[in-house]
């Protein structure tokens, strides 16, 4: 008698294990297919953000002035700050707008560090990361 329950209980065992595992692969499968599915829309999302915003007059003319090597007036930034809340107004997957001059001077917002520092503090991380 203890044989046979011993036998079905093995059985049960690895029957029962076999089910968790293949409901564990599919509920696993499902949540990469979800988080990939909202990355394919963010990035899409921050495409045409970047198409949209690029080919604003405004912005144009911003960044033109600061390639041709003349600073913005304060009314000027004031205007591209607020095509830039417009935007993030309209794009809630989008939390943070820099726009980095090419000697890599944050632009907007005006009070961040540059972008090489934050280049360089984000690099640490992962390495603090790896490390462990």
């Amino acid at each position: 008698m203890a044989v046979i329950l011993t036998v079905v209980g093995i059985i049960s065992y690895f029957f029962v294990s076999n089910i968790l595992k293949e409901n564990t692969y599919r509920q696993m499968n499902q949540t990469v297919l979800q988080a990939s599915g909202r990355i394919d829309s963010l990035h899409h999302q921050i495409d045409q953000l970047s198409l949209q915003f690029m080919t604003n007059d405004v912005v144009q003319n911003s960044l033109t002035h600061i390639y041709l090597g003349n600073g913005l007036s304060l009314d000027e930034r004031q205007n591209l700050r607020q095509i830039v809340n417009r935007f993030k107004v309209f794009n809630d997957g989008i939390r943070e707008f820099d726009i980095y001059e090419i000697n890599g001077n944050n632009l907007f917002p005006s009070l961040e560090p540059k972008l090489r520092d934050f280049i360089d503090e984000a690099i640490r991380q992962i390495n603090l990361h790896e490390k462990r």
